[in-house]
């Protein structure tokens, strides 16, 4: 052999091993990138109303190692399983997508669990769907646009699709459906009442009167707050007793004045009771958003700062008295907020801005005693949560859908 190709050959052959290495390296590499390019989701964690099942939502998305790489594959799974089993989930997929999914945000999405727990409803993307979670079969209620909903009984469930009122009641064959009321005209939404058994909608035609309406028969009663606000109704916000025998109601007029009315309305009496002088001497024409529920003694509507108490008028506000179990707030910029809880004479507290938390997310969340004024910690996990129906126990959902429940203590964690 010449001693230039001798020469030839030792510079040739390791580059080429060397290529070889690189090559089976950077695949070795890619792969493992790609494995590790998976993200997975937690949403909306619930508790069955009879507090043994417990449901979430799991997003996964799988895409390359690169910052806003398109994404290969998404799917959205619904989890369940038995509040004395947590390890035994099941599941089903609610939806796959590949490509086309870019990153988008879902749309709407919730669920309810059926009274016995035995179905979950879902609301995706404004189309209705149950899961009969004996055998983990899904089937469509509504294909079109429905914008809210509720269990009424068992299999019994009323909705509202393109402004129609319907009630499905669901057996083994579940396609049967009645129509309630033909002609919802909606200008910002309907509001059910806790268990379905009314629903208030608005009016278009006549200046967005408001109306509740039963729905098992369909009787009506006119809310006759346009004989007081008579330049009608721009926006409102509702909160009911947990019982359905009152709601509260504030919103603004749709003159020019822009102004804020409130009213307490009993159902069984049929009273509707002026408490707008009292909203404004408390709030201006300050316009507040309620949680969906009263306080679970029906003292009390629950907003983000305050405790209410529409008759007598009494206003209360929490951070002034728990802030100073808490400390210093660290970002007295940032707002926390209350929330409700499932127990007479509790509230729950997000401390946001307290011990260095800028987020909800972060915000270590506490009970709040407002009879005795005592604070006592509930939760200081970062992640997804829910609070049972009795307000006895805490779950949240880790990043591996791993569940974690613990106990609530009212009485022997007291501050």
């Amino acid at each position: 052999m010449k001693r230039s190709t001798k020469i030839l050959l030792i510079i040739i052959i390791p580059i080429i091993l060397v290529s070889i290495l690189i090559a089976f390296g950077l695949h070795q590499i890619f792969q493992i990138a790609r494995t590790l390019s998976t993200h997975t989701y937690c949403r909306n964690v619930i508790f069955s109303p009879d507090n043994s099942r417990i449901a979430f939502f799991w997003e996964k998305m799988e895409s390359a190692p690169l910052i806003e790489a398109p994404i290969d594959k998404w799917e959205l799974r619904l989890y369940w399983c038995d509040i004395t089993n947590i390890n035994d989930k099941k599941y089903i997929i609610i939806d796959t997508k590949g490509r086309e999914y870019n990153r988008k945000k879902v749309g709407q999405l919730n669920m309810q669990f059926s009274p016995n727990a035995e179905y979950i409803a879902i609301c995706y993307e404004h189309h209705l769907i149950v899961v009969n979670l004996s055998n983990s079969e899904c089937f469509n209620i509504s294909s079109d646009y429905t914008t809210s909903y509720r269990w009424v009984e068992n299999n019994v469930l009323v909705y509202v699709e393109n402004t129609r009122l319907w009630r499905h009641e669901i057996f083994e064959n579940p396609e049967e459906q009645t129509e309630i009321w033909a002609d919802i005209s909606l200008f910002s939404g309907e509001c059910f009442s806790p268990r379905g058994n009314y629903i208030i909608f608005s009016d278009l035609r006549d200046k967005y009167s408001l109306t509740l309406l039963e729905t098992k028969k369909g009787a009506k009663i006119p809310l006759n707050i346009l004989n007081t606000y008579s330049s009608g109704i721009k926006s409102c916000d509702i909160t009911w007793r947990v019982d359905e025998s009152q709601f509260f109601i504030v919103g603004r007029n749709s003159d020019q004045t822009d102004s804020v009315f409130a009213f307490l309305y009993d159902i069984p009496s049929e009273i509707m009771y002026d408490c707008t002088n009292e909203w404004r001497s408390s709030f201006g024409d300050e316009f507040l958003h309620f949680r969906e529920l009263w306080t679970e003694d029906h003292k009390f509507l629950v907003t983000s700062r305050y405790l209410i108490q529409p008759n007598p008028w009494e206003v209360i506000e929490v951070e002034e008295q728990i802030g100073t179990q808490l400390g210093v707030k660290d970002y007295p910029q940032y707002s926390s907020f209350l929330f409700r809880l499932p127990v007479p004479g509790w509230v729950g507290f997000c401390a946001v801005g307290y011990h260095g938390s800028m987020t909800s997310i972060s915000a270590p969340k506490y009970a709040y005693d407002y009879i005795n004024q005592q604070t006592i910690p509930i939760l200081k996990q970062h992640l997804e949560y829910a609070i049972s129906h009795d307000g006895e126990f805490t779950v949240y959902v880790q990043r591996n859908a791993e569940l974690m429940v613990e106990k609530i203590d009212y009485f022997h964690q007291k501050k």
